[in-house]
């Protein structure tokens, strides 16, 4: 449980203000296993869902009485028994083997090769929902065989979990949070980022885990980064009745890329040679948050340290924040606040970074209805002012929109940390923003998967929309960021290296054919300067269009197969750096 989240201050307001908007600086999350996924599911293989940016939940409505959260975080639900019996513990697995054809397999303008892969993905996924324990955990492993070039092979391993358990009731907690993916490197792709259930071409996926649509196709492994983060956290709360709530805790997370041929098997211990970029982070913080005997006005205090270690930029750099925010609820939907604090904010580097100074906030929380939560701000962090933005709308009972815009300071591996701290696990396995309840998406395939070399300035938005009937569900997602270059290692790399700019969207529509029969039609773009990926190159400007469409059929409820079809063509201004790729896959999952 960290409060330094992608750059930003989270205060965590245990106990809102009762029959007023929150106002909390960030929207109360849902309660474990609670988040719905889209009322279009595909039917295959149960248990092998992965993150899904598709994957549209409904938060619940912001409840009132305080409990601890999953994935970190405080939570604000009702208490209610239930007289539903239920299993404390889900265990499901299974297994998938595919068979890819591709007529580009390196993805080259030339020459052309043609190969087949066969690919060999078990699944395994838990479920937690006991007194004291709740989470959920989903692991595959995926076995690529290359039949005409052996030196391809590889293995890839997508996990992703979220664990919350009550060690005292009402007094001391401890949170767990693990992410595994694979993504491309040097970026210069579409829509997409890290995770998926199988190796390739299955990143992201359709509500309930159907392989549906990625961003980079069949990429060879030397432009692959194998991506993996472990986090624990003990924190203590205490309540001081309508007072106030105090929160201490500790949080140490453990985050490692690997890339080309020096991607391990999985599990991985962080002093592996092979580390491409390893980041350790141990986070203290202290919170106190008044109760509901101030009525309308809340006070929030927070200290915040945060110290790195690694390799490159992030060794022996530091963040330390103290910050106070006051907030008035207006109405019952309309909360105001404003927040004052200091900064102590070091890295080393060329040149190096020294940040000491106040920062701001003002701003507004709305809750429009019961399933919504919108915060919008303008502040100064990190140096600089900016903007900020976080918001899950539901418009209809059928159609909601999303967004969010951030800012930060941190290396890439930084930035994807913080992506991961601030999401949690549904019990289908995708990946959601733990405050909105909306998608959220892990890297960026347009911009590539990167370590601790260089030091940026980071501005990233995300906007997304769906809409469900009865059969059919589409969803509209855009990913815009800029990475700004502040400092790198060396006089040579920050003369050489490159700021960075990658815009990416994807469009899908999900019809359900029959009860067992379903299609997805998926067409996504990309497009950005300071990358480029089949020369491996470290600049560049391209562009990417691809087009996918896919089908699952269900021969028996644990029988499933699949085909899918993808289109890819990138160009770049760099010379022989554009390509066209076909590629065919067929699948069958077995689930036991």
């Amino acid at each position: 449980m960290r409060l330094k989240r992608n750059g930003l201050i989270v205060l965590w307001v245990a106990v809102p203000i009762t029959g007023y908007a929150q106002v909390s600086p960030e929207p109360v999350p849902t309660a474990p296993g609670t988040t719905a996924v889209s009322p279009q599911p595909v039917p295959t293989a149960p248990g092998t869902t992965a993150v899904s940016p598709q994957a549209v939940p409904t938060p619940t409505a912001p409840p009132a009485t305080p409990t601890a959260g999953q994935a970190g975080s405080l939570v604000v639900q009702n208490q209610q028994p239930s007289t539903a019996v239920r299993p404390r513990f889900t265990v499901q697995a299974g297994i998938n083997v595919s068979e890819e054809f591709t007529d580009n397999v390196f993805q080259l303008q030339s020459p052309r090769e043609a190969d087949a892969i066969t690919l060999i993905s078990p699944n395994f996924s838990v479920q937690a929902d006991s007194p004291h324990i709740t989470g959920n955990l989903f692991y595959t492993p995926t076995l690529a065989l290359y039949a005409s070039h052996s030196n391809q092979n590889f293995v890839s391993n997508f996990l992703n979990g979220s664990a919350h358990a009550t060690v005292v009731e009402d007094a001391l907690y401890f949170d767990l949070r693990s992410f595994a993916g694979v993504g491309p490197t040097y970026g210069g792709f579409g829509f997409g980022g890290l995770g998926g259930v199988s190796a390739v071409p299955a990143n992201l996926t359709v509500s309930n885990g159907s392989p549906g649509a990625n961003g980079f196709g069949s990429t060879p492994r030397q432009n692959l980064t194998q991506y993996f983060q472990f986090s624990a956290s003990p924190y203590f709360v205490h309540r001081f009745g309508g007072d106030g709530t105090l929160l201490v805790g500790y949080t140490i997370t453990q985050s490692n890329t690997y890339n080309g041929a020096s991607r391990p098997l999985f599990p991985v211990a962080p002093s592996v040679a092979s580390s491409n970029g390893t980041l350790t982070t141990n986070s203290e913080y202290l919170q106190f948050a008044t109760g509901e005997n101030l009525g309308r006005i809340q006070d929030v205090v927070v200290l915040d340290a945060n110290q790195y270690s690694g390799n490159g930029i992030a060794s022996g750099g530091y963040e330390n924040f103290a910050i106070n925010q006051l907030s008035y609820a207006l109405t019952h939907q309309v909360a105001l606040f404003g927040q004052i604090g200091w900064e102590d904010i070091h890295y080393s580097g060329i040149p190096p970074t020294r940040i000491n100074d106040a920062v701001w906030q003002v701003g507004t929380t709305l809750t429009p209805n019961p399933n919504s939560l919108i915060r919008l701000g303008y502040g100064h962090q990190f140096g600089f002012n900016s903007f900020l933005m976080n918001a899950y709308y539901q418009v209809t009972a059928r159609t909601s929109v999303f967004g969010s815009y951030a800012t930060g300071l941190g290396t890439n591996l930084q930035e994807i940390t913080g992506q991961v701290d601030t999401s949690t696990v549904t019990t289908s396995g995708g990946t959601i923003n733990q405050f909105t309840g909306a998608p959220q998406i892990i890297g960026n395939a347009a911009l590539g998967i990167g370590g601790n070399n260089n030091l940026y300035q980071i501005r990233r938005l995300t906007l997304g929309a769906s809409t469900a009937y009865d059969r059919d569900t589409f969803t509209l997602l855009v990913l815009q960021e800029q990475r700004n270059l502040v400092s790198s290692t060396s006089f040579a790399s920050f003369a050489s290296g490159s700021s960075g700019h990658g815009v990416s969207g994807q469009a899908s529509w999900t019809h359900s054919l029959s009860p067992v029969a379903a299609a997805v039609l998926t067409l996504t773009y990309g497009g950005g300067t300071g990358a480029a990926f089949s020369g491996f190159s470290s600049t560049g400007t391209n562009r990417f269009f691809g087009a996918n469409l896919y089908y699952s059929y269900a021969f028996s409820p644990t029988l499933f197969g699949n085909a899918s079809y993808w289109f890819i063509d990138q160009s770049s201004n760099a010379v022989g750096q554009g390509f066209t790729q076909n590629v065919v896959l067929l699948g069958v999952t077995k689930q036991f």
